[in-house]
Parts: C-alpha cells; sequence; structure tokens
C-alpha cells in the first residue's frame, strides 16, 4: 500500500504506476490500483491544519501537481486494472461492488469479501459532506480546541486543487460523485 504523494527519493515520492505494472507483468503478476478520492477542503484541512505537513498554499500546489500526475499516469493504464473510491462514502457502501470487482476478478464471495470488511470496519464517513461553499467550510482542529473558516486565500487555493481532483475523478473508469463544492466568495456561488 502507498499513499501519493509519499515521502522519500522521487521514485517513492511520485511512484510510475506504469512502470509498476509492467514489472508486476514481467513477474506473471498484474498489478490492481485502488484510488481513494477526498475533498480538496478535507484533503487540505487534514494535512495542514490536523496533521501540519506543510503552509495551506504549499500543500494546496503538491497535492494539485500530484493529483494531476496521478490522472495522466491512470490514463496509460488499462481501465480494467484500477478502481476509483469516494473516501466518505465507503462506509455507506458504495463503490464496494467496483472494489470487488477488481479485486475478485468479478468472483467475489457473497460475503467476507475485502470490500464488504471494510465497510464494516467503516461503518461511517469519517468526515461531514462537503459544504455547499468553501467560505461555509470549517476545518476543526480537536487537538487544539480550535475551529478554523476559510479566507479568501484559502478558497483560491483548494479551488485549484480541487479542478485538479475533478480532473483526477475524469480519469476513474467508474462512475465518482463529483465534489459540488462551489469556490465563490462569501454569498457569490
Amino acid at each position: 500500500m502507498m499513499s501519493y504523494p509519499n515521502s522519500g527519493g522521487d521514485s517513492e515520492r511520485d511512484p510510475d504506476v506504469s512502470k509498476l505494472a509492467d514489472i508486476m507483468k514481467e513477474a506473471g503478476k498484474t498489478l490492481k490500483v485502488v484510488v481513494l478520492l477526498r475533498d480538496a477542503l478535507s484533503i487540505l484541512c487534514s494535512c495542514t491544519i490536523k496533521r501540519r505537513f506543510r503552509p495551506w498554499n504549499v500543500q494546496a500546489k503538491t497535492l494539485r501537481t500530484s493529483a494531476l500526475d496521478l490522472a495522466a499516469q491512470l490514463r496509460r493504464l488499462d481501465k480494467r486494472s484500477y478502481v476509483c473510491l469516494d473516501y466518505n462514502e465507503i462506509a455507506t457502501g458504495k463503490g464496494v461492488e467496483a472494489l470487488d470487482e477488481l479485486l475478485y476478478d468479478g468472483h467475489a464471495p457473497a460475503s467476507g469479501s475485502l470490500g464488504r470488511s471494510i465497510q464494516g470496519a467503516l461503518r461511517r464517513p469519517r468526515q461531514a459532506p462537503s459544504p455547499r461553499t468553501c467560505a461555509s467550510f470549517v476545518c476543526e482542529a480537536p487537538s487544539e480546541g480550535r475551529r478554523y473558516r476559510m479566507s479568501e486565500r484559502h478558497c483560491a487555493d483548494a479551488k485549484e486543487l480541487h479542478d485538479a481532483l475533478e480532473e483526477l475523478r475524469r480519469a476513474c473508469p467508474n462512475k465518482v460523485e463529483a465534489d459540488l463544492t462551489r469556490y465563490g466568495g462569501e454569498g457569490q456561488g
């Protein structure tokens, strides 16, 4: 399992899934990729405010570049070798069939499949659904006992990441619902 982008050297930070697929094929195996998608605001909140990886604007640019790179790489793969799932909807069962179809080559067991096990373990979404507007988003930082509201600059950075993530969603062989958050100013939409 690998998070994307990852730490480490260039080959680890942004692995080339096409090369990995070729290596697996030479070894007589099949690479199967599961892409978990989240909305831009939740990702940025998690990475910058909760975990403090990098400043908001820097993290937004890094994630934007990675999302566009991953979309380009996925387009070079056989669509039967990967599936995309919405991070917050796995617990509701959305995408479980697509995951099991990928992992079991169309022969998933009626019960006890990995997809159903993941759904059972999560039981509920990890984060509330996206807000209707960026300006109404509040990032909770429980460890600090604080709540952060988004500034115009935060929303502009998040919008750039949002657009890249929508490009990534379009590269998915299965339908993943779009993030419908609007990024205009307060009261704009």
